[in-house]
């Protein structure tokens, strides 16, 4: 998958099935450095919990398949090791539009995630393969309120969530010991607002 922002970098995504616990070796393969973004499916409770346990460091986003009932209740000791380490979870809208038992299963599970998560920690993604099936934006935000997502939380899982876990996941590709810069609100002026079309960066040696 390519994704972009609105500063117009562009960076590439993969998403990990995992059904065995040495499946979940895969997220240490040097191999996934080539990907901006790391997401992870676990089909089952143990593997969930292992994930965010022991994995915690690899992957940016949980993306749990919300299309059929969990086999397994949500819980906080699930969801608090993703809060602690900045990892999202992805809810994808296109099965509640196209299949009306998708729909149902999605609407329950994402309440239950809702009221676990207490509403925070959420992305929010089409998943279609048509773009017939994307939805405008305050379409999907309708949308989540059904989930059981209040506006506010469902705007933000749709956009600076979004942003911030796509620069996350830049930072571990594509920066060096993690150089920041950082601006009074005072002092900026209306250059700063806006992100430049490219960065240069220059290392050098005492």
């Amino acid at each position: 998958a390519v994704v972009s922002t609105q500063s117009g970098h562009y960076g590439r995504g993969v998403t990990l099935i995992c059904s065995e616990s040495n499946q979940l070796r895969a997220l240490k393969n040097p191999q996934l450095n080539e990907f901006d973004i790391v997401a992870v499916c676990p089909t089952t409770e143990e593997l969930l919990s292992q994930c965010v346990q022991n994995f915690q460091h690899c992957f940016q986003i949980l993306a749990l398949d919300f299309t059929k009932l969990l086999p397994y209740r949500l819980k906080h000791t699930h969801l608090l090791p993703c809060k602690m380490n900045n990892i999202l979870v992805e809810l994808c809208y296109v099965s509640a539009i196209k299949d009306s038992a998708s729909c149902r299963n999605i609407v329950s599970n994402s309440k239950d995630l809702n009221w676990t998560s207490r509403g925070r920690g959420f992305i929010i993604s089409s998943g279609a393969d048509d773009p017939l099936f994307v939805r405008g934006p305050y379409d999907v935000i309708n949308l989540a309120t059904l989930f059981g997502m209040s506006f506010k939380c469902a705007k933000a899982a749709l956009s600076t969530n979004c942003e911030v876990i796509f620069l996350k996941g830049l930072s571990r590709t594509q920066t060096f010991n993690g150089i920041t810069q950082k601006t009074e609100l005072a002092e900026a002026t209306e250059a700063t607002w806006r992100t430049p079309e490219t960065f240069e960066l220059s290392n050098t040696a005492d």
